[in-house]
């Protein structure tokens, strides 16, 4: 986690050095939560970087030990029951078997379930297929859902699960939404001073500060209307600071 204090200190250590990046604690929690979603977004899968017929950015979710390391943090694993083939999608409301609160769902990492056979306990993945393959797979004689070669298909709240009449729990392993950064604040003498009870830290692994500050400068350079303030900071994400 990034302590959000030192991160606000840092950011306007950086856009106060002309005198014209000042923006309200409001506005500075709004820049960083954006700045925050959009970092993660990145790490998932940076969607710029897809062109026609190679569909693989630089970056991927789990693509390898580097994007594992920078989303762990984000990763829920709950075991989810299964009623007539529809499993919840995770809202921040919805409980998992055993009572607990699944944080809302961002995107999804691995789907399994487990079942007998020969006397053993196996564990399955379970395969997401697209909508225009849900209905082949259902009506085929050959690659039918069995327990072995179960399908689901991701709906706008829940998952769509077969053969539905054979699995009653499922493994989720998914990213969570982010924690909303706050910079909490107390006014004294008409200014803001830092309150840490009233704060909530940057859901992100300390290695992050620096990407998550540019972002953030990029997005402050946009609303003060500093060109050379966006583009430095552009530059400093591209190189990896």
């Amino acid at each position: 986690m990034i302590d959000i204090d030192k991160f606000h200190t840092f950011f306007y250590l950086i856009a106060n050095k002309n005198g014209r990046g000042t923006v309200t604690p409001s506005q500075f929690n709004s820049i960083v939560e954006r700045a925050l979603f959009a970092w993660t977004n990145k790490q998932i899968s940076n969607q710029k970087e897809y062109q026609p017929g190679n569909p693989m950015p630089r970056t991927s979710l789990d693509l390898d030990q580097a994007s594992i390391d920078r989303l762990k943090h984000l990763k829920e694993t709950h075991t989810v029951s299964c009623l007539g083939g529809e499993m919840p999608i995770p809202n921040g409301v919805t409980k998992d078997i055993n009572g607990v609160i699944m944080p809302e769902y961002w995107t999804l990492s691995r789907l399994t379930h487990k079942y007998q056979s020969n006397g053993k306990i196996v564990t399955q993945p379970i395969s997401i297929v697209k909508d225009n393959e849900w209905a082949i797979n259902l009506s085929s004689s050959i690659v039918a859902p069995t327990k072995k070669r179960a399908i689901a298909n991701i709906q706008s709240d829940n998952f769509l699960i077969e053969p539905s009449s054979l699995i009653n729990l499922v493994t989720l392993v998914y990213l969570r939404v982010p924690n909303t950064p706050v910079w909490g604040y107390n006014l004294t003498n008409n200014r803001p001073v830092y309150d840490s009870s009233k704060s909530q830290s940057i859901d992100a692994p300390k290695q992050a500060f620096n990407e998550i500050a540019m972002i953030a400068l990029e997005l402050i350079g946009i609303v003060i209307r500093e060109p050379e303030l966006v583009q430095a900071a552009s530059g400093l994400e591209n190189t990896g600071v």
